[in-house]
């Protein structure tokens, strides 16, 4: 999240299709203020800062969801699937975009202007703020699964991953590739060592 609002800083800064004084400290200042307000655009896919009841689309903001589409892509190929038989949504994982959008432009609008390091992404540090989304906006989504999905539609087309070729299977000819497998040996090297419980 935080990489993604300075980037937005940087392009900010350099559009000179912005006014001037858009593009000066203060006025980047004055961006996140209004970003990171009731109905702005940090959160929200049509923000509107002046009549927040009027905003659209929350927790659509493309920074929530590129950390969504970053999610997706890291989860390619898994499958959940709930005791009803549906995928699971991924709530807790749109919980945690939310706090973390929340926290990075907090911190650049708060602390990094007076050289205050952004505090680690902890349950200490961003636990609240999580169960502060899941509780509210999250849930929204939860009851209104269509929007949920439609939030995940969106996510997905940021999706720039490509899903990694399946492995080869000894059905196809060749041995399955596991870096992490290592294989027993059938028997017991001459001096055994045992686990303190085999004694």
């Amino acid at each position: 999240a935080k990489a993604h609002v300075q980037t937005e800083m940087l392009r900010r800064k350099e559009d000179e299709n912005l006014p001037a004084e858009q593009r000066t400290p203060e006025g980047m200042r004055t961006w996140l203020v209004d970003a990171i307000s009731r109905g702005g655009e940090a959160l929200f896919g049509q923000p509107d800062i002046d009549k927040p009841a009027h905003a659209k689309d929350q927790l659509q903001s493309r920074f929530v969801l590129k950390l969504m589409a970053y999610h997706l892509s890291a989860t390619l190929g898994s499958v959940f699937i709930s005791e009803e038989g549906d995928h699971a949504l991924p709530v807790g994982a749109l919980s945690l975009a939310a706090c973390a959008v929340e926290r990075a432009f907090r911190w650049y609008r708060d602390d990094q202007p007076n050289g205050l390091p952004m505090k680690a992404f902890s349950r200490n540090y961003a636990g609240k703020c999580t169960g502060k989304w899941r509780d509210t906006a999250v849930q929204e989504l939860i009851d209104r699964s269509h929007r949920f999905e439609r939030l995940l539609s969106r996510a997905r087309a940021l999706v720039t991953a490509v899903a990694p070729p399946p492995l080869a299977s000894s059905a196809e000819g060749g041995p399955a590739m596991n870096n992490l497998y290592v294989r027993e040996r059938s028997s017991s090297p001459p001096t055994a060592l045992f686990y303190d419980d085999e004694q």
